[in-house]
Formats: structure tokens, sequence, C-alpha cells
């Protein structure tokens, strides 16, 4: 049987292709990596103590607040290692944005800032997809961290201090997308929820970020 000379050469340019595009979207290399990561952020301090902030401000009695305004800008830095192309665990550390908290004990002009912060160890478990792609799903604890400032004039006058902290241990849990590019650069998106627990608050943030596998 005789195979003419262009079909020869369309099964090698296939070939070629689909061997470089495998090589080109690689698993990412399995071991210790790092990343970067920026998106934005939404604290609900609604959801603690009922509106009640004497736990932040080291107040003596329960204030509340009229409405809260979000600075919902996030970022977050890790250390990873990666076992094998369906696990790997992180290390992070995140800054989950400022809140203003607004006319406190109904006072006109009574405000305040939280800042949070938050040092979190998760578990990663991937799906991969073709072209290099994969989604995954997260889950760990994170150490979180409120911290004051701002307090104003009329704030101050409602017995509220500054430079005050609360931190203690919650859940934290998410779901993302990413692309390896190449075995030592990929690319990822996701959403993390950082749950409720006493004086910390619930927060959502979404990000998106590269990492470097060494």
């Amino acid at each position: 049987m005789k195979i003419s000379t262009r079909k020869v050469l369309f099964v090698s340019i296939i070939s070629t292709l689909t061997f470089g595009m495998t090589n080109a979207f690689a698993s990412s290399a399995n071991g210790i990596y790092a990343g970067l990561q920026g998106g934005v952020s939404n604290t609900d301090y609604d959801s603690v103590s009922g509106k009640t902030v004497q736990n932040y401000f080291n107040a003596y009695a329960p204030l509340t607040f009229d409405s809260q305004g979000n600075n919902n800008l996030a970022g977050r830095i890790y250390l990873g290692y990666q076992f094998n192309r369906f696990f790997s665990t992180e290390l992070g550390y995140a800054y989950l944005g400022n809140v203003t908290l607004k006319n406190i004990d109904n006072v006109s002009g009574a405000n305040a800032d939280l800042w949070e912060n938050a040092t979190d160890l998760t578990a990663k478990a991937k799906v991969p997809l073709p072209l290099g792609l994969n989604v995954f799903g997260l889950a760990g604890v994170a150490y979180a961290n409120v911290n004051t400032s701002g307090v104003s004039n009329r704030a101050e006058n409602l017995g509220l201090s500054d430079s005050q902290s609360e931190s203690g241990f919650t859940g934290v849990y998410g779901v993302g997308a990413g692309w390896d590019i190449g075995r030592h650069f990929g690319l990822d998106a996701e959403w993390r929820h950082y749950a409720q627990n006493g004086s910390i608050p619930s927060t959502n943030a979404i990000t998106a970020g590269f990492s470097i596998h060494i």
C-alpha cells in the first residue's frame, strides 16, 4: 500500500504540534513552590455579636454601629509543597481588607476602622484537565487577627480605644482554577471563605495570581 508524501507530512506536523503542546502545558513540577495573589474581599461584621463592637475597642458596654464601609483590597502570599499532580498543601499570609464602622451607638461621626489579616494552613486537592488546566478545592485552618485604628474623636467620647486587637482560630475553605504554563510557572484564581468564629468575622476573598515552582 502506497502512502502519499502529503499524508506522511500531515501526520508528522500533527504529532509535532501535539508533542509540543503537551510539553508546553505539562503539569507543574512536584516539590516546593511560592505564589502571590491579589484581589478583593468582603468582611461581614454584622455577623459578630449582633452588630456590637465592644470586643474590638475595649468598650465596657455593647455599642451598635449603623453601617460598614468596605475597602475591598486583599492580597495573599504563600509557600506550598506539591506532592503529586492531585494534592498539595500551602502555608499563607493574607491581608483581608479594611472596614470602617460608621455612626457607632447611633452617634453621627462616631467612626472607627477595623482591618483583618490571617495566617492559613490549607490542603488543596486538584483535578487535572487538558492543556495544563486544573480545578481545585481547598480546606484548612486560619489564625485571624482583627486590629483597630482610626477611632474618631466622637467615638473616643463613647469610651472606645485605639490599637486593640482580637485573634482566634477559624476554618477556611474555597474553590478555584489554575493553569500550568510549563513545569515551573502557573496562574490561578480562587474564592476563599474565612468562617465567623467568636470575634472573628465572616470574610470572603476573591483573588488571582501566579506561582513559581522551584
